[in-house]
């Protein structure tokens, strides 16, 4: 106890005398003798309750340096009173009497020492937890510090540019040229992968919004083909079509393990070939894609089927079909308005002309439908035909549901027919000619009509 009272005075005593470099002799005493014991104790009571007399300034940093062996707590916890840091703990005062070169300093106050500082110096032989201290820290930061791979933000990414298409344009300029880039890059392919407009509502901090076209032969699944396109939307509601600087792979490529390649499926069920037979559509296939397998046959004729099936539900549900709710479903989203809400209208679209009537009490449909350059026959044949005669024949066995077809036309001098447009009727009577004869009749007016007021040509 008296050594120990001999180093804490002069512990007291460093903010203006100079630090002695006596070692105590408690310290250094054999393992397991009463000194060694009381010190142990001491250290204890130190730690708790010498604190209060350790100036703020010019503190005393001790330095030491210790064999590898274990620590007790009574060292653990007088280390960290006096700020020595983690690997530099005092020995086991129940271990070995330290050797020659052993030595427990003092620092001093005008050594530039970082006592904040998280890195630890790697003591030789010595191991926290089966890691070193260096390791230890490392492995406390997080997964991240130590996975050896290059941060993604660090990688060295190819930045492709872009080539502009067309600027400055409507959104149906941009549908076209969309057309037109898949019938010429993506060959079978009708139309592009459409993806989302980002941001969805409003414009970014760049004051615009874009949306992506990808290839369908994306994916590693085909032929890895990365190339795209871009619409860009300015906040004056005009669009610009780029290209990605990337060129097409093969569409050739087909690395499914199963199944149909998408370039086989999208040869075979081009729209030419789904409106032909199915021999006739087999054949065809072969002669652009070359032989197919007994299997490849039978999976491109399922693939039709269910083409068809689809297409078919397009225009009416399956749970409607053969129903007078499915009619008047059809009916209601084929009119001129909802067409242009939905921007689907042009001079060559089909839609419902006048009113129809639908009414499952009297079993009765009388719908008639045409397109507006179709409508116009019937004027340009009254300023130039000869003579001026309306020709209408009704068909059957033309609609899935029974109901007959209706076809009104006209011929004109050099005795060519030209139909004017189509009625789908449930009975072949005269009240049903009446009704789509007026109504094609008065389109044909307000066409006209309305193409003279703006100046157009009929």
């Amino acid at each position: 106890m008296d050594a120990l009272d001999e180093y804490g005075s002069s512990d007291n005593e460093s903010a203006g005398a100079p630090a002695s470099n006596a070692v105590p002799a408690a310290l250094t005493s054999p393992p397991g003798s009463p000194s060694t014991r009381n010190a142990a104790q001491a250290l204890v009571q130190f730690s708790q309750g010498a604190a209060h007399q350790v100036t703020a300034q010019h503190k005393p940093r001790p330095r030491l340096v210790v064999p590898p062996t274990g620590t007790s707590s009574a060292s653990t916890a007088f280390a960290g009173h006096l700020g020595v840091r983690a690997s530099a703990i005092m020995p086991d005062v129940d271990g070995p009497a330290p050797t020659q070169g052993e030595v427990l300093g003092e620092t001093s106050p005008d050594d530039d020492i970082d006592y904040d500082s998280d890195v630890l110096e790697d003591v030789p032989g010595r191991s926290v937890g089966g890691k070193s201290s260096r390791e230890s820290v490392t492995a406390g930061q997080g997964r991240r510090a130590a996975d050896p791979r290059p941060r993604k933000t660090s990688r060295k990414q190819t930045q492709a540019g872009w080539t502009m298409i067309c600027e400055g344009v409507s959104m149906p300029v941009v549908e076209e040229q969309l057309q037109t880039c898949a019938q010429v890059e993506l060959g079978h392919a009708v139309q592009w992968s459409r993806g989302v407009w980002k941001p969805k509502i409003g414009m970014n901090r760049d004051g615009v919004r874009r949306q992506l076209y990808r290839c369908p032969f994306r994916g590693p699944a085909n032929c890895n083909c990365t190339a795209e396109l871009r619409v860009t939307q300015g906040e004056d509601d005009l669009f610009t079509l780029e290209r990605k600087n990337v060129p097409h792979a093969d569409h050739k490529i087909n690395n499914k393990k199963r199944g149909l390649s998408k370039h086989t499926k999208m040869v075979a069920l081009s729209p030419n070939k789904m409106d032909a037979k199915s021999h006739q559509a087999v054949r065809k296939t072969r002669e652009e894609i070359g032989a197919l397998t007994d299997q490849q046959r039978s999976q491109l004729l399922r693939a039709r089927k269910q083409q068809q099936r689809k297409d078919k539900g397009a225009v009416v549900p399956h749970h409607m079909r053969q129903t007078f709710g499915g009619i008047n479903m059809w009916a209601q989203a084929h009119t001129r308005e909802a067409l242009q809400e939905k921007q689907q209208f042009g001079a060559h679209t089909l839609y419902v002309c006048g009113p129809p009537i639908i009414d499952s009490v009297t079993q009765n449909v009388s719908i008639a439908y045409s397109t507006e350059n179709l409508l116009l026959n019937a004027y340009r044949q009254q300023q130039h035909g000869f003579p001026s005669i309306v020709q209408v024949d009704c068909t059957h066995r033309l609609v899935i549901e029974g109901h007959l077809c209706m076809l009104f036309g006209t011929v004109d001098a050099g005795q060519h027919f030209h139909k004017i447009g189509y009625g789908l009727c449930a009975k072949e009577d005269e009240h049903s000619h009446q009704h789509v004869f007026r109504a094609l009749k008065t389109e044909v007016e307000r066409i006209v009509a309305q193409r003279i007021r703006d100046q157009q040509k009929i």
